[in-house]
């Protein structure tokens, strides 16, 4: 309000000519440090601002502000609050600093009306004038508008009057504006001054929870049940969970209402059906669909019960053991191999193609026990204390001598065998050459042994292999940090929590190890978001290489989850009817359709299709209940994040738009909802851009 503009004004030298409003003059006479003071500063008070000509030069648009004084007899108001953001609940103090603009006149019986935001309330008992008690003030029967009797105000005085007001149950959430101004016949500018409601935690939202138990329905028995793991729960909306290794899964920041709870047949694999364990209309006579009717704050539990059919898989219902990789180098000569051993020479041990995954090293060699060996390691004969000793057959046709324990370093190793007669002549000689790669120089992608699909279920494999300077393989064992873009995440970490929630590693960079021929197989959290994978590997303090691949969609059977529903009816009201209006409420025929579904699968064979619809979603509402953001992002701080088990949402069809269509074929796809701008190569700073379309 109070703004003006001149959008195609010629280059020149003009004067306003201002008709100011009833009870306002111009020019200003206050001065400039006293306007600088008031709310709403910094202004652009220059040339111009009281009149005076001023220059217009072509360029920059010219910004000038126009103070306009109050008449006498009229009041200046500054409203202000100590807090930025509250809750339900909770107390906020308001001050009112209230100045006689005239230096000749008081103002007398002075009255200040204050419009409460919709849920305040005043406080009784709180009202303080310099900072004395004041009688209680009027308050209007909507609870809204209160008046305050502050007396008289002398020529150029300042006042100050304070007050609290309680934020109730009925405040809505968002931007809370309170106003004020002097009641007639005084005048006064309008004061305002603006707090954040907050939503309280667990009270407009709620959170859906649940298991997928395995076995025959008893319900005494469920305690005692084993959880099916990797079991997908879906959403109308289109946001899913992977049950964790008990069968555990929950999906916060559900809103109020009804919802579809769905389990995904597909994820089950062929091992597995659904039995009906709960007979009541919530299932609809489906037994892998459920409906769910939630309030806000509440906590609502959905089961699914599967039992076995064939051979499934055990991996599903337990724990997974990782094994610890294995550095001890164990060779399998030992007197049982001597003993079916054909008599000659033969160096068992290394081979050429061995990749020694620590600075040492075993040596076997197979020869007749006459023969006398000597090991040369880079020039030098290899120290007699790490010669392991001779072993012979029964026949004492065949001996196996051994060493252990060699010290290798980094790069080439060339071994040299030189072996001779009873009387010393040298009648052979082998040479091998063992490279020993210790750090990592360069990382690739090996294709063969990558796991490229976003099937939601199974967890994407990413296989990179490790090189050194020289391009040989680096040894098994050798581990380090990666990064990895969003969207995607990496499983070690989470696989860390699901295995011990107490001491699992929470944050920091996941980490790989390099196992056989150099190769690290980067495991991903199961996921249906299709794109490219961008894998940031630290080398060394100053090496860091970038990775790309790209996941592909996965044929799967069609997936539709989905319901409507329809209220028609006509509300009539009485009493406090403006009140009531503020909150939405009037004397109105209404209706309340809602049809929300969410569809994932191919057409023609070939391309995937992704779609999801809510007539619900309202977009820039902050203030309601189902307004939704870009990406369904969760605010960390709004939700309670430990339920027990080791689940984390997704979403697959995210917009804060109605709409969600995704058509994918390999690596091409057209997508409408809210995507990542995807600009990561920058230097020196991070940009990262969401938007919906």
């Amino acid at each position: 309000a109070g703004s003006y503009r001149f959008p195609l004004a010629a280059p020149g030298t003009y004067r306003f000519q201002i008709v100011p409003p009833a009870n306002f003059n111009f020019p200003s006479t206050v001065a400039t440090t006293t306007l600088q003071a008031l709310s709403g500063a910094p202004f652009s008070i220059v040339a111009g601002s009281r009149g005076e000509q001023f220059m217009l030069n072509p360029g920059p648009a010219l910004q000038i502000d126009v103070p306009l004084d109050p008449s006498a007899g009229s009041l200046q108001i500054v409203k202000t609050t100590t807090k930025a953001v509250i809750g339900v609940g909770e107390f906020l103090p308001y001050t009112l600093t209230i100045r006689n603009n005239s230096a000749l006149a008081p103002v007398l019986n002075a009255r200040v009306v204050d419009r409460l935001p919709v849920g305040f309330r005043y406080q009784r008992g709180s009202t303080r004038l310099n900072g004395a008690a004041l009688p209680e003030p009027i308050v209007a029967a909507d609870g809204r508008s209160v008046t305050f009797s502050i007396g008289n105000v002398a020529a150029g005085a300042t006042v100050t009057l304070r007050y609290v007001a309680e934020v109730t149950a009925g405040a809505r959430a968002g931007d809370a504006e309170n106003i004020a101004q002097a009641a007639p016949p005084v005048t006064s500018n309008v004061a305002r001054a603006s707090v954040l409601v907050r939503e309280d935690l667990f009270r407009e939202r709620a959170i859906l929870a649940g298991r997928v138990f395995v076995g025959e329905c008893h319900e005494r028995a469920r305690e005692g049940k084993l959880g099916l793991a990797n079991a997908r729960i879906v959403l109308e909306d289109g946001r899913y969970a992977l049950t964790d290794i008990e069968g555990r899964w929950h999906l916060d920041n559900i809103r109020p209402g009804t919802h579809v709870v769905q389990l995904d047949l597909d994820s089950l694999g062929d091992g597995y059906e659904v039995v009906a364990c709960e007979d009541n209309s919530r299932f609809a006579g489906r037994t892998y669909s459920q409906f769910v009717n939630v309030r806000g704050g509440s906590l609502w539990r959905a089961d699914f019960y599967v039992r076995k059919i064939g051979a499934a898989d055990a991996a599903a219902t337990s724990a997974a053991i990782r094994k610890a990789p294995q550095h001890v180098e164990v060779l399998p000569y030992d007197e049982n191999w001597l003993a079916t051993a054909e008599p000659g020479v033969e160096w068992l041990h290394p081979q050429e193609s061995f990749n020694p995954s620590i600075p040492a090293i075993k040596v076997a060699v197979k020869h007749e026990p006459a023969h006398t060996l000597d090991l040369q390691l880079n020039g030098a004969k290899v120290n007699a204390l790490n010669f392991d000793g001779t072993l012979h057959n029964l026949a004492r046709t065949v001996a196996l001598s051994g060493w252990r324990g060699i010290n290798l370093r980094e790069g080439d190793n060339v071994f040299v065998l030189t072996i001779s007669d009873r009387e010393g002549k040298v009648i052979g000689q082998q040479r091998r050459t063992i490279h020993y790669a210790a750090a990592p120089a360069k990382v690739a992608i090996v294709d063969e042994k990558s796991r490229l699909a976003a099937d939601g279920k199974t967890r994407p494999v990413i296989a990179v292999r490790f090189t050194d300077k020289d391009g040989r393989p680096v040894r098994a064992g050798v581990g380090g940090e990666f990064q990895i873009a969003e969207p995607y995440q990496a499983y070690d970490p989470l696989q860390a929590i699901e295995r011990d929630p107490l001491a699992g590693r929470i944050g920091g960079k996941p980490r790989f190890e390099i196992g056989e021929d150099g190769i690290a197989l980067i495991e991903l959290v199961p996921t249906t978001k299709t794109g490219e994978v961008v894998l940031t590997f630290t080398l060394n303090d100053r090496q860091r290489q970038e990775l790309r691949v790209w996941l592909t969609p996965s044929n799967r059977d069609w997936v539709l989850v989905g319901f409507a529903q329809g209220t028609l009816g006509h509300k009539q009201l009485s009493g406090n009817m403006e009140a009531l209006k503020a909150a939405d409420a009037d004397d109105q025929l209404f209706d309340e359709n809602r049809i929300a579904f969410y569809a994932k699968g191919l057409i023609k064979g070939e391309y995937l299709l992704t779609v999801a619809y809510d007539t619900a979603k309202e977009r820039g509402r902050p203030d309601r209940v189902n307004n939704e953001v870009l990406k369904q992002a969760i605010d960390p701080n709004q939700f309670y994040t430990l339920y027990g088990d080791a689940t984390d949402p997704q979403f697959d069809a995210a917009s804060v738009r109605k709409l969600y269509l995704r058509i994918e074929k390999a690596q091409f796809y057209a997508l409408f909802g809210d995507y990542d701008t995807g600009l990561t190569v920058t230097e020196l700073s991070r940009y990262s851009r969401t938007f919906n379309g």
